[in-house]
C-alpha cells in the first residue's frame, strides 16, 4: 500500500508548546522518535486564562485538517539547538484504538542525545501533505518513513527552505525561549539582507476605524477615521518600525482613504526625510450596496460569498462592487507602478484588509485568490514582501517573508 502525497503549500502557522509525555510508542514500537505537544482541551478557545500560545495551539488542532504536515522546528533550551526540518502528525491516530482527543506529534528529523520532555518546541508549518489513514502496523511504518523522505524533500525546495530562517524559530536559539509577546522590533532586526535588485515593501494595514469598531463593513466606499486606539495602534507601528529597520525607508505611501492616510502619517513623522504619496488605486474593496452594513445582521449574505471564494469563483463581487479577481488586479498594478526604479530601497504602504489579503494570497506558491480569507490581518498588522521586477517579461515577482506582524500584542510571522 502507498499513500498519495501531494505538496499543499499553506501561510505559515506559528506554535509554540510544552513536550508532554505520550503514549510512548513512537521511538519503541515504530521506530520514529516523535514528541508529543501540550494541548489545552480541558478548555475552549475563547477562554480568558489560555495565553495566546496555548490558544494558538488549540486553535490549530480544532480548526485544520488533520493529516501530516511539513514544519521546520527548534527546541529550546538545548546545547544541541538549531533549526531542523520536521514531519509532523496532527490527528487521531486512527491506526490505533487508545486516542481519545486529537494529538500534534512532531517528529524532528535530526538525531538528539537525549530525550527533551518539559522542553518547549517551536513549529513553522509550511504545507500539508496528506491526510490520515488507518494501517496496519507494519504498513504505518513504512507510510511514516516515506511521510519522512517526502517532507526532507519538500523543505529543500527554494519556496519552502526560506523558513529555516524564520526568526520566530532563531528566537529559541538566541535565549529568548518564554517571550509572552514577540515584539516587532526584533523581528525587523532579523530580516535577511535586501536583494540589490529588489523591493522590500513593508505592507501595513491601517490601525482601527470607527467602522471596524461598530462592526460595520467599511470598504473602498466608506471613508471611516481611525479609533484613538487606532491612533495608538499607528504610533506603536511608526516606534517599532523606526526602531527595528536596519535600512532607511525611502518613501511611506498610503490609499487615499484617511484611515490609511493618517495610519501612514504616523509612520511618516517617525522618518522626517521621507518621500509621501498617496495612491488611488490602493483603497479598500469596493462593496457596493453592502458598504456600511452592520455585519451581524448580513452575516448569511457574507457566508454565500465566503463559500463561493473558497470554490474558486473569485470573479464574484460584494454587493455589485469589486470582486476578489478585479480588487488583486488594480492593486497589483499600483505596487508595480510604486516600486518601479526602487532597487535597493524599503518602503511601507498603508493599505487595508482585502487589499493585504489578496495580494499576500495571488503570490503565494499553490494558495491563489480562493484562499485570501486564510490570510490573517489585525489591524496595523505588517506584512514583508521583497518585490522583483522580472527583466526577462517585466512582471512582478513577490517573495513573502512575514503575514500579520503586530508592534501592539503577540506577532504571527
Amino acid at each position: 500500500m502507498s499513500l498519495e502525497r501531494e505538496l499543499r503549500i499553506c501561510a505559515p502557522i506559528r506554535l509554540r508548546a510544552q513536550v508532554v509525555h505520550g503514549v510512548g510508542r513512537g521511538s519503541k514500537l515504530l521506530g520514529f522518535p516523535t514528541a508529543n505537544l501540550a494541548i489545552r482541551w480541558d478548555k475552549n478557545i475563547d477562554d480568558k486564562d489560555l495565553s495566546e500560545e496555548e490558544r494558538a495551539v488549540l486553535e490549530f488542532a480544532s480548526n485544520n485538517a488533520t493529516g501530516i504536515y511539513c514544519a521546520f522546528g527548534s527546541v529550546e533550551n538545548l546545547p544541541d539547538g538549531g533549526v531542523h526540518k520536521v514531519a509532523m502528525s496532527m490527528g487521531w491516530n486512527p491506526s490505533f484504538q487508545d486516542i481519545d482527543a486529537k494529538v500534534i506529534e512532531p517528529w524532528i528529523l535530526h538525531d538528539f542525545p537525549e530525550d527533551f520532555y518539559g522542553h518547549y518546541i517551536r513549529l513553522t508549518i509550511v504545507a500539508f501533505v496528506r491526510g490520515e489513514a488507518k494501517l496496519s502496523f507494519e504498513d504505518l511504518k513504512v507510510e511514516i518513513g516515506a511521510d519522512g523522505d517526502f517532507v526532507r524533500e519538500a523543505l529543500d525546495t527554494p519556496e519552502l527552505s526560506v523558513y529555516s530562517r524564520d526568526p520566530f524559530l532563531l528566537e529559541a536559539q538566541r535565549g529568548h525561549c518564554c517571550p509572552k509577546s514577540c515584539s516587532l522590533e526584533p523581528v525587523l532586526r532579523r530580516l535577511p539582507p535586501l536583494e540589490a535588485d529588489s523591493v522590500r515593501v513593508l505592507l501595513v494595514r491601517h490601525g482601527e476605524a470607527e467602522a471596524n469598531h461598530q462592526g460595520l463593513l467599511c470598504g473602498g466606499g466608506n471613508d471611516s477615521l481611525l479609533t484613538d486606539a487606532g491612533h495608538e495602534q499607528a504610533k506603536d507601528l511608526a516606534r517599532a518600525v523606526r526602531a527595528g529597520l536596519r535600512t532607511p525607508l525611502r518613501l511611506v505611501g498610503s490609499s487615499s482613504l484617511r484611515r490609511a492616510v493618517d495610519t501612514a502619517d504616523a509612520v511618516a513623522s517617525e522618518f522626517p526625510k521621507v518621500q509621501r504619496t498617496v495612491c488611488q488605486d490602493l483603497k479598500e474593496m469596493a462593496y457596493g450596496t453592502m458598504e456600511g452594513a452592520k455585519i451581524s445582521e448580513i452575516r448569511e449574505f457574507i457566508g454565500e460569498v465566503s463559500k463561493k471564494w473558497k470554490d474558486g469563483q473569485t470573479k464574484v463581487a460584494v454587493g455589485g462592487g469589486e470582486s476578489p479577481e478585479g480588487l488583486v488586479e488594480r492593486t497589483t498594478a499600483a505596487l508595480e507602478s510604486l516600486v518601479a526604479d526602487r532597487q535597493g530601497q524599503t518602503v511601507l504602504l498603508a493599505c487595508h484588509s482585502w487589499v493585504n489579503k489578496a495580494m499576500i494570497a495571488s503570490v503565494l506558491p499553490n494558495m491563489g485568490l480562493s484562499r485570501l480569507q486564510d490570510i490573517p490581518q489585525r489591524n496595523c498588522a505588517l506584512n514583508v514582501l521583497d518585490c522583483r521586477i522580472r527583466p526577462s517579461d517585466g512582471k512582478l515577482e513577490v517573495q513573502v517573508l512575514g503575514i500579520d506582524l503586530s508592534a501592539s500584542d503577540s506577532c504571527r510571522l
